[in-house]
């Protein structure tokens, strides 16, 4: 599982930062076609394609509200990054709330994302491995092997 925002897509290089992705993730939700020119972490989407050709699935996860579905496929479909389902937030609820509750209900192989705080609360129930997937790259949870 992969979140969307400041993890696959930034705002350019001022993504990396968390207090510009909170303005731009302010921003997007009065003006939507700010979505579009959000740029895909490249390590990521090699990833990504790497992870689906040895049988992955990819589930692309974001608090983003559910009505801007149309601009994430677009900007998936015009990035050529791939993925099996994308789960966009339906109620009022906080981001991590969010992404937990999803997390419950996919139990996932490997959660990509920006915010830590996720995996850690994750990670304390199902046990794995955390780090980072590169310098200013988001952080990895992965299922510890069996």
């Amino acid at each position: 599982m992969v979140d969307l925002d400041g993890t696959l897509f930034a705002f350019g290089k001022l993504g990396k930062y968390k207090v510009f992705a909170t303005i731009f993730n302010y921003l997007l939700s009065h003006l939507s076609f700010l979505y579009l020119l959000r740029r895909p972490n490249k390590k990521l989407v090699a990833f990504l394609e790497k992870w689906k050709d040895q049988g992955g699935k990819i589930i692309l996860v974001s608090s983003t509200n559910k009505q801007h579905y149309s601009l994430v496929k677009t900007l998936l479909s015009k990035s050529g990054i791939p993925c099996d389902e994308i789960i966009l937030k339906e109620k009022p609820t906080t981001p991590l709330e969010f992404k937990l509750d999803t997390l419950f209900q996919v139990s996932p192989a490997i959660i990509i994302d920006d915010d830590r705080r996720l995996l850690k609360k994750y990670s304390l129930l199902f046990g794995g491995k955390i780090r980072k997937f590169s310098f200013f790259g988001p952080w990895v949870w992965e299922k510890s092997a069996s």
